[in-house]
């Protein structure tokens, strides 16, 4: 598990050519908290937390949380955080001197909507981006020892 808690404010008032911005508001663009999870079952033998080899199955549940992010200098616009739960699954195999492994992963299982990106004072008002909702990757990785 690994997580960020910030209070990142602007320190002392300040203007532009149309809006004044006041010490103490928070900085847009940067959520407040953020942390990840993971949860990992493996049939690989470790050496301390890493696995020995790239042989056996791994399956991992992922989860993340984001907090509340503002989106202009004023702070009058801002998004409620999100969570996103990820599953990946891989199994390695030995193959002569060679490792081959096939992979899958699943993105946002819940294929719950929630901000992507940012776009910090933006004119025009259009702040957010969505995030991708489900997606998939599956993949076949072979290493040669050279």
């Amino acid at each position: 598990m690994a997580g960020s808690w910030i209070d990142a404010r602007f320190s002392q008032d300040y203007s532009n050519s149309t809006t004044a911005v006041k010490a103490g508001n928070k900085l847009p663009g940067i959520a407040d908290r953020f942390v990840f999870s993971e949860l990992l079952w493996s049939s690989q033998s470790l050496d301390g937390l890493k696995p020995k080899s790239n042989q056996g199955t791994r399956a991992v549940l992922e989860l993340t949380n984001a907090g509340k992010i503002f989106a202009n200098d004023v702070n009058t616009v801002s998004k409620i955080g999100y969570s996103t739960l990820n599953a990946k699954l891989s199994q390695g195999w030995a193959v002569g001197s060679a490792t081959l492994k096939a992979y899958g992963r699943v993105d946002n299982l819940t294929n719950k909507r929630h901000v992507g990106s940012v776009i910090v004072n933006q004119a025009a008002g259009q702040f957010y981006e969505l995030a991708r909702g489900r997606n998939y990757t599956l993949g076949l990785r072979l290493v040669l020892p050279i």
